[in-house]
């Protein structure tokens, strides 16, 4: 399905709503069932249509909220572009997890193609460090540390207490949540826009305080993700509260800077290639990730050298 194809069945169907929008309720609108069932850990749903049948999407009840959105507005794609082809009255598309998934789209699926969703216990860091003679340091008092917890009720399940009996016998500061989505989106939404202007600048994280322009970039970039995450059922405003990273220096150099600067290849396809296919998968543009992907992928192929014109072929270039 076409962004065009996309932005007009939202106008069309979902109108003036407000996000996040509902891929279930559209479907219904179209004349397709929606049912969850138990399907393989690789498969997260399939599109039907037998003959004399309306067609039905189905679910992997086992997927969490977020990926059952996803998947449901998938299928609805497969729907409306074989309803525009006119194409065949009887279908069948099964929904597998692919290797995209394993490119940085959602870390835990990538562990779940592997041992099955369901023996994921879905997390994240905030810890803000910095390299010293003697090894790496952080403030024990103001570090987040580790945040945690079931996609779905019940939230205080055995693993979660087993978990928490462990932590609590060390000195690792941790957090249990009922909403580990919106938080490992936030840990994302932080990673996008403070990770990856600095890097593209080269200068320390206080660039975002000092320069009005840093920040309008910065800005961008959370407004094309928080547009796809709302588009994905994520609702920051649960976590609020909770949202911000751990104090910093003005100096502080994010994960993409110390990999530029060790000539190393960053996580870039993690952050905004993953946000570039899920908006052309939600038709939700991403100008300012398309041009920071860009930008940081070049800024790489410099350090591999790519660059370095001494001594090589002089064939001159011309302007076009």
């Amino acid at each position: 399905m076409s962004n065009t194809s996309a932005h007009a069945l939202l106008k069309d169907i979902w109108g003036d709503r407000k996000f996040p929008v509902d891929p279930v309720w559209i479907a219904n609108e179209l004349g397709l069932d929606v049912v969850e069932t138990t399907l393989d850990d690789d498969v997260s749903g399939a599109l039907l249509k037998e003959p004399e049948q309306d067609p039905v999407i189905i679910l992997n009840r086992n997927d969490s909220n977020v990926r059952k959105r996803f998947t449901c507005a998938h299928e609805l794609g497969h729907y409306v572009k074989r309803t525009e082809n006119g194409q065949p009255l009887e279908y069948e598309f099964v929904d597998y997890r692919g290797k995209l998934a394993s490119q940085g789209v959602d870390s835990e699926e990538i562990i779940g193609e592997k041992i099955g969703m369901s023996h994921i216990l879905p997390a994240l860091i905030k810890v803000a460090s910095h390299k010293e003679p003697d090894g790496y340091h952080f403030d024990r008092k103001s570090t987040i540390g580790i945040i945690f917890g079931e996609y779905k009720p019940p939230f205080q399940s055995e693993r979660v207490k087993a978990v928490c009996d462990l932590f609590e016998k060390s000195d690792i500061s941790y957090r249990v949540t009922d909403y580990i989505c919106e938080e490992i989106w936030s840990k994302f939404r932080l990673n996008v826009c403070n990770n990856l202007p600095q890097a593209i600048l080269g200068a320390g994280v206080g660039c975002y305080r000092d320069s009005v322009h840093m920040k309008a970039i910065s800005e961008g970039l959370r407004s094309e993700i928080e547009a796809i995450a709302a588009a994905k059922g994520i609702e920051f405003s649960k976590i609020e509260s909770s949202a911000k990273g751990s104090p910093v220096m003005p100096s502080a150099r994010y994960s993409t800077l110390q990999d530029l600067d060790a000539k190393r290849h960053t996580e870039i396809d993690m952050f905004s290639g993953a946000l570039m296919r899920m908006g052309k998968e939600l038709g939700i543009p991403t100008p300012y990730n398309e041009y920071t992907y860009h930008m940081i992928k070049a800024l790489e192929e410099k350090n591999d050298g790519l660059f370095d014109y001494k001594g090589k072929d002089e064939t001159p270039t011309y302007s076009k």
